[in-house]
């Protein structure tokens, strides 16, 4: 089944965007860096949102399934991809999502060489078990590992990292590398 599907970009101040994020990630700081944000609309009534931020910088597993250029700076690598921070639907429809994260990454690619003059590459999205990813596979992003577990805070603006004894606090990484056209 087809839906009709409409995704406005947004800034962090719009309040369907900000409550959302908010109740999804109630702990959450904000988002940093680079950003691309989507209030997602289906048949005209927002139905949920879905953004991408900048990742976190050498994070080399991704670089790796990218195949980034080594010899350019961290900081330089990490504005040729975005995470998918948050994708999240406040409805169950079938196939739903598949169809916002394909149409979600087309419009991202777009923006954000309008918005920032980069060419992304690719897509990174980490899901925390017991989800296992299944709208990204079908959406053809590829598994590619799993984090170290650690667990990141934002303090004075300096990020720091905590390993967790916990198997669980694992995360699954799934990438998408965009074709060259």
């Amino acid at each position: 089944m087809q839906f009709n599907i409409k995704l406005l970009e947004v800034g962090l101040s719009n309040s369907y965007f900000k409550r959302l994020l908010r109740t999804h990630y109630p702990q959450s700081k904000g988002i940093v860096g680079r950003r691309v944000n989507f209030v997602i609309f289906k048949d005209n009534l927002p139905v949920g949102i879905i953004g991408f931020a900048s990742p976190p910088l050498s994070y080399q597993i991704a670089e790796n399934f990218l195949n980034l250029p080594k010899e350019l700076k961290p900081s330089e690598r990490a504005k040729l991809y975005l995470n998918n921070n948050i994708f999240r639907l406040e409805i169950r429809e079938r196939n739903l999502g598949t169809q916002v994260l394909k149409e979600a990454r087309k419009r991202v690619k777009e923006l954000y060489k309008q918005k920032y003059g980069d060419d992304l590459i690719g897509l990174i999205t980490f899901v925390k078990p017991p989800l296992t990813g299944a709208v990204y596979k079908a959406d053809n992003w590829r598994f590619i590992g799993y984090t170290k577990g650690y667990k990141w805070n934002r303090k004075n603006g300096k990020w720091r990292g905590t390993k967790s004894d916990k198997t669980n606090d694992r995360k699954l990484i799934f990438g998408y590398k965009y074709k060259e056209e």
